[in-house]
C-alpha cells in the first residue's frame, strides 16, 4: 500500500480525483472542474446560455468516421476560420474587414445586397 492519495473529500467542502497522486478532478461551489482531457463516448450535453473554449488559438474538431473530410472552427487572433482539416484548406474566413470563402459557394434562395452595393461577378 502507499500513501498516495485518491479521494479526498473535505466536510462541507470539495471532493478531490487524484491519478498517480496528481489531482486530476474537483468539486467546488461553481460545479467541477478537470485538469487534463475528457472523453466522452456518448452525447454531452450542455444547459445554459454557453460553451467556452479560451486559449490562443481556442477550436472545435469535428472529425466523423466515414472518411468524409473532418473540420475545425477555430478563432485565430480575432479571426474566425473553418478549416477542411483532412485536406488542409482553410474555407471559410470572418475578420474585421468582411469573410471569405475557399472554393464554390451554391446559393439556393436570395442573394441580397441591403445597401444596394455592387455585385462584382469574375470569370477566372
Amino acid at each position: 500500500y502507499s500513501a498516495q492519495e485518491m479521494i479526498v473529500a473535505k466536510p462541507s467542502g470539495a471532493v478531490e480525483l487524484y491519478h498517480n497522486n496528481v489531482k486530476k478532478g474537483e468539486t467546488s461551489s461553481t460545479g467541477f472542474d478537470v485538469t487534463g482531457n475528457i472523453t466522452a463516448t456518448g452525447v454531452i450535453h450542455a444547459t445554459g446560455n454557453q460553451i467556452k473554449v479560451e486559449g490562443a488559438t481556442p477550436k472545435f474538431t469535428l472529425i466523423d468516421s466515414d472518411n468524409n473530410p473532418d473540420y475545425e472552427i477555430q478563432n485565430n487572433g480575432g479571426t474566425l476560420n473553418i478549416n477542411d482539416i483532412t485536406s488542409g484548406t482553410t474555407r471559410f474566413t470572418v475578420n474585421s474587414s468582411g469573410a471569405t470563402v475557399t472554393g464554390d459557394l451554391t446559393v439556393t434562395g436570395n442573394l441580397d445586397s441591403p445597401n444596394a452595393l455592387a455585385l462584382i461577378l469574375a470569370l477566372g
